[in-house]
């Protein structure tokens, strides 16, 4: 039983210093979308890095091949 007590403490405790505030029983539909479209746009935006990446390295291969 104290392994249980200790478990959900230190997931209130995690979650407390995530948020800052008190956590929330349920989330809103905005809330949930927002979340959504922020991962959506890091997501784009890592692939477009990598995009980049990957152009600057093939211009580098054929600047060195002539």
């Amino acid at each position: 039983m104290d392994a249980l007590k200790a478990e959900l403490a230190k997931k209130r405790k995690a979650g407390e210093e995530a948020d800052g505030s008190r956590p929330q029983k349920y989330m809103r539909r905005g809330d949930i979308e927002r979340i959504k479209v922020e991962a959506e746009r890091a997501k784009e935006a890592e692939l477009k890095k990598k995009q980049e990446a990957a152009e600057v390295a093939r211009a580098e291969v054929s600047s060195s091949e002539s």
